[in-house]
């Protein structure tokens, strides 16, 4: 039950901000931030940051998550496989109908050469940030995923799950450092993940799409 509650919070905390994006109460707040960020954090940074959000693409999580129906059932499998899809629509929902702006381009610091084909996909609005939904969501599915496992050491589980949330942590900071999104956008995508992964758990926990409940 706290997994469904959780999605239900983190659901109701992404619909709410996003009705409060829409009416644009963070505008002043948001560029006040990437302002701060960007120069608190030198130009050194830049180039691995904008590796990491290469990690972030949609073609790069796509692959994780072939990764990780590798190791799960079939209707395990299904249900996240539905839910990351879900997630991905309401984000190209909001790009669309969400009238958000991504910051100008003086902004921009990604420095690197590879671009993905997911990168050209631009609707001109840039919330939520799908490079924050897909790793919340990921970060979160893949830390309980360990927490499940049989074959490793407690320390093991603790240290595998911080390095999935450390990592988190860098990819919200990479999308205002590097003036891709505003950090309206990179919250509304970490709540959005949140909300899908837990949902996914709790899904997963019930044995929903078990053949048993089937019958």
């Amino acid at each position: 039950m706290k997994a469904k509650k959780l999605s239900f919070l983190f659901l109701g905390l992404f619909l709410t901000y996003s009705a409060l994006v829409l009416i644009g109460i963070f505008s002043e707040t948001d560029q006040f931030i990437t302002t701060a960020i960007q120069n608190n954090l030198t130009k050194a940074f830049d180039t691995p940051l904008s590796f990491l959000s290469l990690l972030g693409a949609f073609e790069v999580s796509v692959l994780l998550l072939l990764f990780i129906f590798l190791f799960q059932k079939f209707h395990h499998s299904l249900i996240i496989f539905f839910m990351f899809s879900l997630g991905m629509g309401i984000e190209l929902l909001g790009k669309i109908f969400l009238y958000h702006p991504g910051p100008p381009k003086i902004f921009f610091r990604y420095n690197l050469d590879v671009i993905f084909p997911s990168a050209y996909v631009q609707t001109g609005h840039s919330f939520p940030s799908g490079h924050s939904y897909r790793t919340a969501f990921l970060a979160l599915l893949i830390s309980y995923l360990i927490f499940q496992s049989k074959k490793l050491s407690p320390r093991s589980k603790k240290l595998l799950t911080a390095i999935c949330f450390i990592f988190l942590f860098l990819m919200l900071v990479s999308r205002v450092s590097l003036g891709e999104h505003w950090t309206t956008d990179v919250i509304g995508g970490l709540f959005l993940g949140l909300g899908l992964a837990y949902l996914s758990i709790y899904l997963l926990e019930n044995g929903f799409l078990e053949s048993n409940r089937l019958k």
